[in-house]
């Protein structure tokens, strides 16, 4: 009986060695997992450039504030613990008509970070930072000057603000004495803010540059893509710097997440090293993997929509992509409109409807963001690789004929691809000299000047012009493969010369620069005084709101909506 008591003893100390064993590797490997995942939200949230919306009015988690300045660095760990709630207390709506002349450090930088996020322009109001950064730039830190670069490029970017040169020169000058202070997230905002603002300082630039390639080899793969996108939009990029980013990013092609391998594969193809037979192999390989892993399709469309596009996917990986697809059962259908009684008008029926439309925008919203991609790989499909179409399944060519047949909803007029500013001028010297033109949405595309039965569109030659010039690569091939997959379907594209456009000086030169233009084609069907007066009497030129469907259009492939701006908040029938 002894020996049976010591040896269930020593049975169950080892059980007990082996379950603390087990318990340590298990930590271990979930705080490996929960720092990767972490990781992966500060990154980005560091380099988005501070879009504040989650940071609340009272400067709690902003960058601005006491508890981030305090932070070493950006990349410094994103755990609340230990933070304090800043003694300070200033609301958006004081921003405006604030006396920033003797706001003390943390304050300074919290205003500034507020007044980009809610794109203030005030008159004075971004002078007065500026003249008081020059005041407290010997107290900055490092990531002071950083986040300081940033709200100034963004200010730049989205107000037109202008930056006083001196300051600037100052602000350029505290990193280059304290170039060892920033590591390498600091290296990388730097570059991002350098190429958001586009700066004028070629001689810092090379400075700037010249510090990346001293450090290549310790980026993590992450950011070599946020490094090579932010290069790739600089003033003036280096093709030699790109090429050299591009290299290392391929060699850390593996580890690269799906938003990363989005990123890079567009540029190598704009620097011609997506034909390597190399890289055509490691590609495909990675794809084929997390492609079987992923369980998300978003992340999926993130990574594999340039590859496609790009004719970089061999016959065998775009079969395992969209049998992929089918198998996760993608969401490609919309939910029903709200409906409702419109006629009271009482506030918590109006707050009711406000949430349920705001509801079913986010529906919209997520099956647009599988759909949309979608329908443009399928065009791309038929019209730029026809061959592999013929060797995919009948399941699976059932289901692009399913993507092809759906229509597309667009809910918010600004969670669009091509946003309304673009094509706004057009339209309205078109409407000032009596042509009809009325919106549809043909595949993937919705189409602002249009006329549906003859499938005739108007457009700028050149749209992604108007656009920033970090947003114009993307634009410029998205227009270019719309104006192609048009004209391959029947339309005809009707292309306005922009920069002749944009030389003239007055509105009459215009107005007769696009009619000379426009009468060159059989278009006198769609001058209609009547309609077009009637359109300035009854106000329907898109500020109500309403968008629906006409379904008497000969063309049934072709979804005809009522008004220029109208799709923007209502649904069709």
């Amino acid at each position: 009986m002894r020996r049976i008591y010591q040896s269930a003893l020593r049975s169950a100390a080892f059980l007990a060695r082996g379950s603390r064993r087990h318990e340590r590797f298990a930590s271990v490997r979930w705080r490996s997992s929960i720092a990767r995942h972490s990781f992966d939200a500060r990154d980005r949230e560091a380099f988005e450039g501070f879009e504040y919306e989650e940071f609340t009015a009272d400067g709690a988690g902003h960058p601005g504030s006491e508890d981030a300045a305090s932070e070493p660095s950006a990349g410094a760990d994103d755990s609340s613990a230990g933070r304090r709630e800043p003694d300070f207390t200033i609301r958006d709506g004081e921003l405006t008509a604030l006396d920033v002349s003797s706001l003390p450090k943390r304050q300074l930088l919290y205003c500034m970070g507020r007044s980009s996020a809610l794109r203030l322009d005030g008159e004075g109001l971004w002078k007065g930072y500026q003249d008081r950064l020059a005041a407290l730039l010997d107290e900055m830190t490092s990531e002071d000057v950083t986040k300081v670069l940033q709200n100034l490029a963004y200010a730049k970017a989205r107000l037109r603000v202008g930056v006083d040169s001196d300051v600037l020169t100052a602000l350029l000058r505290h990193v280059a004495r304290h170039i060892r202070d920033y590591d390498n997230e600091g290296l990388t905002r730097l570059l991002y803010s350098y190429a958001k603002g586009q700066w004028d300082r070629p001689k810092f630039l090379d400075f700037l540059v010249s510090e990346v390639v001293d450090r290549l080899k310790t980026f993590a793969p992450r950011q070599l893509t946020r490094l090579l996108v932010a290069a790739a939009n600089l003033p003036s990029p280096d093709e030699s710097f790109l090429t050299v980013l591009a290299k290392k990013a391929m060699d850390e092609f593996y580890t690269l997440p799906a938003e990363g391998i989005g990123e890079l594969i567009p540029i190598l193809v704009r620097l011609h090293m997506h034909m390597e037979p190399s890289y055509i192999l490691k590609v495909n390989a990675v794809l084929k993997k997390r492609v079987c892993w992923w369980s998300n399709p978003a992340l999926i469309v993130q990574a594999v929509y340039p590859a496609v596009l790009n004719d970089i996917c061999a016959t065998a990986t775009l079969k395992l992509i969209f049998n992929r697809f089918l198998s996760l059962r993608v969401p490609l259908t919309y939910p029903p409109a709200p409906t409702g009684d419109h006629s009271a008008d009482d506030a918590a029926s109006s707050e009711e409807r406000r949430i349920a439309w705001s509801e079913y925008g986010r529906e919209v919203a997520r099956v647009n963001e599988y759909l949309v991609p979608l329908k443009i790989m399928e065009m791309w499909l038929r019209h730029d690789n026809q061959e592999a179409l013929s060797l995919f399944s009948p399941h699976t060519l059932h289901f692009l004929e399913r993507i092809r047949s759906n229509t597309v909803q667009y809910v918010d007029k600004f969670n669009v691809p091509e946003q309304p500013f673009v094509l706004q001028e057009l339209a309205n010297v078109t409407e000032t000299l009596g042509f009809h033109f009325v919106p549809a949405i043909y595949g993937p595309y919705l189409l602002k000047l249009t006329d549906p039965r003859g499938r005739l569109l108007v457009e700028w030659d050149r749209n992604w012009e108007l656009y920033p010039p970090y947003r114009r690569e993307y634009h410029r091939d998205f227009t270019m493969r719309k104006h192609r997959y048009l004209t391959a379907e029947g339309w005809t594209v009707i292309k306005v010369p922009l920069d002749a456009f944009r030389v003239l000086e007055t509105q009459d030169e215009k107005n007769r620069m696009v009619a000379r233009f426009l009468l060159q084609y059989d278009l006198a069907h769609m001058r209609l005084p009547a309609a077009h007066e009637d359109t300035h009497a009854d106000g329907a030129s898109g500020e109500t709101g309403h968008s629906s469907g006409d379904g008497s259009v000969t063309d049934p492939s072709v979804f005809v909506l009522e008004c220029t701006e109208g799709y923007g908040q209502a649904a069709r029938p």
